[in-house]
């Protein structure tokens, strides 16, 4: 294993020696059940990175252990139907995002996204497309003039369905270019693949690979939000570099249709006092993603929203099934 994918690895095994925190003798039998966070994308992964650093933190204002889990089967599905099917009493929560529509639109769920009792918005993440510190091209303007004289340049991502994929097959249709997409799992296994040279780039979110880039060892060419990322401010956006296209990825929390509006209260005030904690703001600014807390009622307008969109992009690369 090289130093790059080990910077992510360690990280993540880090946080979870930590995941359970002790709570006060008052809160003893309630912290008996405590809840379970599942996270659908792998360890090491950006949503799972984040969702430990999260869930370490919470655990201090809802007064119960919050241990996290990775349910990564079907690309995610997994996760998705586990909590969904779990009883509703907010001691299973999944850490969604908009794979959870998109997993819809393409048929690989039986159920939507009011399946789920919003919890609330945590955090918004920007992604980038990024390439080995010796590969050819600089930025993404290179990248795609090597890609329109070279049709099936390989991009690895997390998988069919998921955002990483999604934002690399908009930029393709986006960019007028010809890619081999290449699913290579969760990102330390991305950042191995692209090591060994089996891909040339990958589609990634800024959170999975913050350290490796300030460490030299993956570049940057650019970032897929409307605006740039605070933590890398000299990569520029896909719009800046003449690719007409702009898509961000929020991260949240779901608990199962049903769950008591009194335990989605608690779940929603403590995850906001997690979510100002001294922890988890500087983890922000290390790993590159913004806090943008959304409370149940506005995260389930943003949700209808980003359906509605996310079914036209999916509908537009031809990744719509329904």
């Amino acid at each position: 294993m090289n130093d790059r994918v080990k910077s992510v690895v360690v990280f993540a095994a880090g946080v979870a020696l930590f995941s359970a925190a002790p709570v006060s003798p008052a809160h003893a039998q309630e912290a008996d059940k405590g809840v379970e966070l599942v996270v659908t994308f792998g360890q090491g992964s950006a949503a799972d990175v984040i969702a430990r650093i999260l869930a370490q933190a919470a655990e201090k204002y809802l007064g119960e252990p919050v241990r996290v889990s990775n349910r990564v089967a079907d690309t995610g599905a997994e996760g998705y139907r586990y909590v969904k099917d779990a009883k509703p009493d907010g001691r299973a929560i999944v850490w969604n995002s908009a794979a959870l529509l998109t997993l819809y639109h393409q048929g690989k769920l039986d159920f939507d996204y009011k399946s789920f009792a919003p919890v609330a918005r945590v955090t918004v993440d920007t992604l980038s497309l990024v390439a080995a510190p010796d590969a050819e091209w600089k930025d993404l303007r290179a990248f795609v003039e090597y890609a329109r004289k070279n049709p099936g340049a390989k991009v690895g991502h997390e998988g069919p369905g998921t955002f990483a994929h999604l934002v690399a097959a908009s930029l393709e249709n986006a960019a007028g270019i010809k890619l081999t997409h290449v699913q290579t799992g969760a990102t330390p296994a991305t950042l191995q693949a692209m090591s060994e040279k089996k891909i040339d780039v990958s589609s990634q979110a800024i959170a999975g690979i913050a350290g490796p880039a300030r460490e030299g060892k993956v570049r940057i060419l650019g970032v897929s939000g409307e605006a740039r990322s605070p933590s890398f401010p000299d990569a520029a956006t896909f719009k800046e570099q003449g690719v007409p296209m702009a898509m961000d990825i929020w991260r949240g929390l779901g608990a199962p249709k049903g769950t008591p509006p009194a335990r989605i209260a608690k779940l929603e005030a403590a995850f906001e006092q997690a979510s100002q904690d001294a922890s988890f703001v500087e983890a922000s600014k290390k790993y590159g993603f913004a806090i943008r807390y959304m409370k149940s009622a506005d995260f389930a307008k943003l949700m209808d929203e980003q359906d509605r969109m996310l079914s036209g992009v999916l509908e537009k690369v031809g990744l719509k099934t329904r």
